[in-house]
Protein backbone atom coordinates (compact mmCIF):
# COMPACT_ATOMS: atom_id res chain seq x y z
CA UNK A 1 0.00 0.00 0.00
CA UNK A 2 1.11 3.48 -0.81
CA UNK A 3 -0.49 6.34 1.12
CA UNK A 4 -3.49 4.19 2.05
CA UNK A 5 -4.12 3.09 -1.57
CA UNK A 6 -3.32 -0.31 -3.02
CA UNK A 7 -0.75 -0.29 -5.82
CA UNK A 8 -1.66 -2.60 -8.69
CA UNK A 9 0.97 -3.10 -11.36
CA UNK A 10 -0.26 -4.65 -14.59
CA UNK A 11 2.14 -6.10 -17.15
CA UNK A 12 5.52 -7.80 -17.09
CA UNK A 13 6.98 -6.57 -13.82
CA UNK A 14 10.43 -8.02 -14.57
CA UNK A 15 10.91 -5.82 -17.65
CA UNK A 16 8.89 -2.80 -16.55
CA UNK A 17 10.73 0.49 -16.89
CA UNK A 18 10.98 2.58 -13.75
CA UNK A 19 10.93 5.69 -15.93
CA UNK A 20 9.71 6.48 -19.43
CA UNK A 21 12.00 4.61 -21.86
CA UNK A 22 12.43 7.43 -24.38
CA UNK A 23 15.22 5.63 -26.24
CA UNK A 24 12.97 2.63 -26.94
CA UNK A 25 10.09 4.86 -28.07
CA UNK A 26 12.37 6.94 -30.33
CA UNK A 27 13.82 3.73 -31.83
CA UNK A 28 10.36 2.28 -32.48
CA UNK A 29 9.16 5.54 -34.03
CA UNK A 30 12.27 5.77 -36.22
CA UNK A 31 11.82 2.19 -37.42
CA UNK A 32 8.40 3.22 -38.73
CA UNK A 33 9.67 6.47 -40.28
CA UNK A 34 7.90 8.49 -37.58
CA UNK A 35 9.04 10.94 -34.94
CA UNK A 36 7.70 12.67 -31.85
CA UNK A 37 5.57 14.94 -34.03
CA UNK A 38 3.57 11.84 -35.06
CA UNK A 39 3.03 11.10 -31.36
CA UNK A 40 1.87 14.68 -30.80
CA UNK A 41 -0.58 14.36 -33.70
CA UNK A 42 -1.93 11.00 -32.51
CA UNK A 43 -2.35 12.13 -28.91
CA UNK A 44 -3.60 15.61 -29.84
CA UNK A 45 -0.80 17.19 -27.80
CA UNK A 46 1.79 19.83 -28.49
CA UNK A 47 5.33 18.76 -29.31
CA UNK A 48 6.39 20.33 -25.99
CA UNK A 49 3.91 18.07 -24.13
CA UNK A 50 5.32 15.02 -25.91
CA UNK A 51 8.88 16.07 -25.09
CA UNK A 52 7.85 16.36 -21.42
CA UNK A 53 6.34 12.88 -21.62
CA UNK A 54 9.57 11.51 -23.11
CA UNK A 55 11.51 13.16 -20.25
CA UNK A 56 9.14 11.48 -17.76
CA UNK A 57 7.75 14.87 -16.72
CA UNK A 58 4.21 14.20 -17.97
CA UNK A 59 2.09 11.15 -17.17
CA UNK A 60 0.36 9.09 -19.82
CA UNK A 61 -3.35 8.40 -19.54
CA UNK A 62 -4.87 5.02 -20.38
CA UNK A 63 -6.11 6.60 -23.64
CA UNK A 64 -2.56 7.71 -24.44
CA UNK A 65 -1.35 4.15 -23.92
CA UNK A 66 -4.01 2.80 -26.30
CA UNK A 67 -3.19 5.41 -28.93
CA UNK A 68 0.55 4.70 -28.71
CA UNK A 69 -0.08 0.95 -28.90
CA UNK A 70 -2.08 1.53 -32.07
CA UNK A 71 0.49 3.92 -33.54
CA UNK A 72 3.48 1.65 -32.85
CA UNK A 73 1.75 -1.70 -33.38
CA UNK A 74 2.64 -3.01 -29.91
CA UNK A 75 0.45 -4.34 -27.13
CA UNK A 76 -0.84 -1.99 -24.47
CA UNK A 77 1.18 -4.01 -21.93
CA UNK A 78 4.41 -3.30 -23.82
CA UNK A 79 3.63 0.40 -24.10
CA UNK A 80 2.66 0.67 -20.43
CA UNK A 81 5.76 -1.26 -19.38
CA UNK A 82 8.03 1.00 -21.44
CA UNK A 83 6.25 4.15 -20.22
CA UNK A 84 7.08 3.51 -16.55
CA UNK A 85 5.50 2.04 -13.43
CA UNK A 86 2.80 4.66 -12.93
CA UNK A 87 1.25 4.25 -16.39
CA UNK A 88 -2.35 3.02 -16.18
CA UNK A 89 -3.70 0.16 -18.29
CA UNK A 90 -7.30 -0.58 -17.34
CA UNK A 91 -8.19 -4.21 -18.08
CA UNK A 92 -11.35 -3.38 -20.01
CA UNK A 93 -9.47 -1.07 -22.38
CA UNK A 94 -6.65 -3.59 -22.67
CA UNK A 95 -9.07 -6.34 -23.76
CA UNK A 96 -10.82 -3.94 -26.14
CA UNK A 97 -7.50 -3.02 -27.74
CA UNK A 98 -6.50 -6.67 -28.08
CA UNK A 99 -9.82 -7.47 -29.79
CA UNK A 100 -9.55 -4.47 -32.12
CA UNK A 101 -5.95 -5.39 -32.95
CA UNK A 102 -7.00 -8.95 -33.84
CA UNK A 103 -9.90 -7.69 -35.98
CA UNK A 104 -7.62 -5.27 -37.79
CA UNK A 105 -5.21 -8.07 -38.65
CA UNK A 106 -8.05 -10.33 -39.79
CA UNK A 107 -9.53 -7.62 -41.94
CA UNK A 108 -6.09 -6.87 -43.40
CA UNK A 109 -5.65 -10.54 -44.27
CA UNK A 110 -9.14 -10.61 -45.79
CA UNK A 111 -8.37 -7.52 -47.86
CA UNK A 112 -5.10 -9.02 -49.08
CA UNK A 113 -6.88 -12.25 -50.06
CA UNK A 114 -9.55 -10.27 -51.92
CA UNK A 115 -6.91 -8.24 -53.74
CA UNK A 116 -5.02 -11.39 -54.70
CA UNK A 117 -8.22 -12.92 -56.10
CA UNK A 118 -8.94 -9.73 -58.06
CA UNK A 119 -5.43 -9.66 -59.50
CA UNK A 120 -5.77 -13.32 -60.51
CA UNK A 121 -9.08 -12.61 -62.25
CA UNK A 122 -7.60 -9.58 -64.03
CA UNK A 123 -4.64 -11.64 -65.21
CA UNK A 124 -6.98 -14.31 -66.60
CA UNK A 125 -9.05 -11.62 -68.35
CA UNK A 126 -5.91 -10.06 -69.81
CA UNK A 127 -4.76 -13.43 -71.16
CA UNK A 128 -8.17 -13.92 -72.79
CA UNK A 129 -8.01 -10.47 -74.40
CA UNK A 130 -4.49 -11.15 -75.69
CA UNK A 131 -5.69 -14.37 -77.31
CA UNK A 132 -8.62 -12.56 -78.95
CA UNK A 133 -6.26 -9.84 -80.20
CA UNK A 134 -3.93 -12.44 -81.70
CA UNK A 135 -6.90 -14.13 -83.39
CA UNK A 136 -8.03 -10.79 -84.82
CA UNK A 137 -4.53 -9.97 -86.04
CA UNK A 138 -4.26 -13.40 -87.70
CA UNK A 139 -7.68 -12.96 -89.32
CA UNK A 140 -6.71 -9.49 -90.56
CA UNK A 141 -3.45 -10.81 -92.05
CA UNK A 142 -5.26 -13.76 -93.63
CA UNK A 143 -7.90 -11.48 -95.08
CA UNK A 144 -5.23 -9.10 -96.37
CA UNK A 145 -3.28 -11.99 -97.91
CA UNK A 146 -6.44 -13.38 -99.49
CA UNK A 147 -7.30 -9.97 -100.92
CA UNK A 148 -3.78 -9.64 -102.41
CA UNK A 149 -3.95 -13.06 -104.10
CA UNK A 150 -7.34 -12.18 -105.61
CA UNK A 151 -5.79 -9.04 -107.12
CA UNK A 152 -2.85 -11.00 -108.43
CA UNK A 153 -5.23 -13.40 -110.26
CA UNK A 154 -7.01 -10.50 -112.03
Amino acid sequence: MIGGAKLLIIGNQDNMALFFDNQWFDTELGAMGLDRDAVADRLALTRADVDQMFKDQRELSAEDVLALADLLGHSVDEIADRAGVSTPVPQMQKEMHKELHQKAHRSTNDRVAALEATVGALQAELMGLREKLQDLEFAARSSSSQGQSDKDQD
